[in-house]
């Protein structure tokens, strides 16, 4: 069995398996359905995190139907030649499971399921087996007028089809579910024992009976032994674990008590709710519309990261929003205002841009010092270049050096490559290449020597 996957994919998915570094594997994954080569996979395993949750987030099966008709979309345009058995089996999943849009149908599941086996999937062998079985003599979800013959199979049967939808969902390697986790089929025959409560029935009538004759007042304890009975629903307890739910709180909004605070937490909220609209890959245009005004109004709640992200946007880094350098300077100076040091080095950077009609080298340079000094990341690294350019004083390669661990320390990937750069230049083989491998973990990409963006935006 063979198939390709996205290296980004596939360390995600290695990540998550270990339980390590999730907000990595997540960007990792993420990098991967936006521009990775296998794309269907991405959603796919994008849309099983959705539906399973992962520690932190709760599993949401609705949310995740788009993802996977995402990845229905990209397999299917897909050489038919070049789709491997992990495609195929993933196809047979989405109808077999019914995990998008569209409602379950074995037929079509059992057609991808043999085209994965043809291609030596063992999964989906076993998978192609149990439909095989379901469709020559049902089961409890495809035919429940089968519940007649007896409580304990159709109890099991049920429980099989409970087994398969985890099964429908594998883990990193794509493993099936282990024999063992099927003993769970037997945990429904304790319901059989539960039927003797018939027997209390039968003691009560024999106790009417006796109650018939007139001196039946002696016989009052009878009715001492139906309270008893009625007693006896200290079975009803029972509701009692109903009670489990608020364990979990739903929607509920964190509270302060300081009014700033709580006008703070409403505009993040909101915030929240736009990048959900405008980073969508199911997002129509005006549902992005939506999201950018969504956006202002989260600026207006006093969202200092509101206001670098529209500033951001501001500048020209997207395609539906026209590029506005006042406004993208406006927006930055509020984020500023607000305390916000990405803003700081993002204005200096504009202010080196010689597009702006405002272009002005030492402002500037005041402002990416001035993030620099609060710890960001970028204008650590920003500064180490600066140093490092001018090659005239050897020193000055010592100071790079110090400025780009200073990033690296706070997670930036691009800073970890060029002290691998200047390690490699010293001879320091080993060094450089523990360098480049901290890069990699870092959000550095080494196919467009680029550093990813998201890393960037956990700063404040």
């Amino acid at each position: 069995m063979s198939y390709t996957m996205d290296k980004n994919l596939e360390e995600g998915l290695n990540l998550l398996a270990e339980g390590k570094k999730i907000d990595t594997a997540l960007k990792l994954i993420n990098k991967s359905a936006r521009k990775g080569k296998t794309k269907g996979k991405s959603f796919f395993e994008v849309g099983r995190i959705v539906r399973e949750g992962i520690p932190g987030m709760e599993g949401n099966p609705e949310d995740a139907r788009k993802y996977y008709d995402s990845a229905m979309s990209h397999f299917a345009k897909l050489d038919v030649n070049t789709l491997d058995c992990l495609d195929y089996r993933e196809m047979g999943d989405y109808y077999n499971y019914a995990l998008g849009t569209e409602e379950a149908d074995k037929n079509k599941a059992l057609e991808y399921y043999k085209k994965a086996v043809e291609l030596g999937d063992e999964v989906a062998k076993e998978r192609l087996e149990q439909v095989e079985k379901e469709l020559s003599s049902g089961s409890a979800a495809t035919a429940p007028a089968l519940a007649t013959p007896a409580t304990k199979e159709t109890a099991a049967t049920t429980t099989v089809v409970v087994e398969e939808k985890e099964e429908a969902y594998p883990v990193v390697e794509h493993e099936p579910i282990p024999e063992e986790q099927k003993t769970i089929a037997v945990t429904p025959a304790p319901v059989a024992d539960v039927k003797p409560e018939p027997a209390v029935v039968t003691e009560v009538k024999t106790v009417a009976p006796e109650v018939t004759p007139a001196p039946v007042v002696e016989e009052k304890p009878v009715v001492e032994e139906k309270t008893a009975i009625e007693e006896k629903p200290a079975v009803e307890e029972a509701p009692k674990v109903e009670k489990a739910p608020e364990i979990v709180p739903e929607g509920k909004t964190y509270a302060s008590d300081s009014a700033k605070v709580q006008h703070v937490i409403e505009g993040d909220q909101i915030l929240i709710r736009a990048i959900r609209l405008i980073d969508s890959p199911v997002s129509t245009e005006k549902e992005v519309a939506d999201g950018v005004e969504l956006l202002k109004t989260a600026v207006e709640e006093g969202s200092m990261r509101a206001a670098v992200l529209l500033a951001y946007l501001y500048e020209g880094k997207s395609s539906f929003v026209s590029p506005n350098f006042e406004l993208a300077k406006q927006n930055y100076e509020i984020a500023i205002a607000r305390g916000s040091s990405v803003a700081e080095y993002r204005l200096g950077l504009l202010y080196l841009s010689e597009d702006t009609y405002f272009y002005n080298e030492a402002l500037g340079h005041e402002h990416i010092v001035k993030s620099a000094r609060a710890g960001y990341a970028p204008a650590l690294n920003y500064i180490g270049d600066a140093y490092r350019s001018k090659v005239t004083n050897p020193k000055n390669l010592d100071i790079a050096y110090r400025y780009y661990s200073l990033a690296g320390e706070r997670g930036y990937g691009l800073a970890y490559h060029n002290m691998a750069e200047i390690d490699a230049s010293r001879q320091e083989i080993a060094l450089s290449r523990e360098h480049e491998k901290y890069a990699i973990l870092n959000g550095y990409d080494p196919d467009t020597c680029k550093q990813d963006p998201l890393t960037s935006s956990l700063h404040l």
